[in-house]
C-alpha cells in the first residue's frame, strides 16, 4: 500500500527538492508499469488509462475522490502524506481539497513529461532510466 500511495502521489507530482528529486527517480523508473501492452514503453494514453483503472485503489474510504482521509493515519505524518497534500493542492481544479477521479486522470503529466526526452509522447524504457539517472544526480549536487 505504501509504495501504492508513493507511485500515486510522485506520478503526477513535480520534483523540487533534493528528496522529491530521488523519490521523482523512483517513480520515474515505476512509471513503466502503466506499459498495458508490456512493448517496453509507456505511452501518454496508457499512463491515463493506468490513472483512470487505479483511481479506486487510492479511494480508500469509496467516496469518490482522494482526499487526506484516504491515507491511513500512520502514514499522514510520513513524507508520503506531504507528497499527497501536496499533490492534492496542485491538482485540486476547484479548490475543495479533495481530488476527483477526473481531476487525477485529466491533470498534467510533469514526470511523463520529463522522462519523454525526445517528446513524441510516448517514453521508451531507455529514457525512463535516463531521467532517473539525472535526477539521482541532482539530488548528489
Amino acid at each position: 500500500m505504501r509504495r501504492s500511495l508513493s507511485f500515486f502521489a510522485l506520478c503526477i507530482a513535480a520534483p523540487a527538492a533534493a528528496q522529491q528529486a530521488a523519490d521523482a527517480a523512483q517513480a520515474i523508473a515505476r512509471l513503466m508499469e502503466a506499459d498495458a501492452n508490456r512493448d517496453g514503453q509507456v505511452t501518454r494514453a496508457e499512463l491515463i488509462s493506468w490513472r483512470s483503472a487505479n483511481f479506486s485503489r487510492f479511494d480508500r474510504n469509496g467516496d469518490r475522490v482522494v482526499s487526506i482521509d484516504d491515507i491511513p493515519a500512520f502514514l499522514r505524518a510520513s513524507s508520503i502524506g506531504d507528497q499527497l497534500t501536496s499533490m492534492i493542492k496542485q491538482y485540486d481544479a476547484n479548490g475543495d481539497g479533495r481530488l476527483t477521479r477526473a481531476e487525477f486522470v485529466d491533470g498534467p503529466t510533469p514526470l511523463f513529461d520529463l522522462a519523454d526526452a525526445n517528446r513524441d509522447g510516448v517514453v521508451t524504457k531507455a529514457e525512463a532510466d535516463a531521467a532517473a539517472a539525472k535526477l539521482r544526480a541532482t539530488r548528489t549536487h
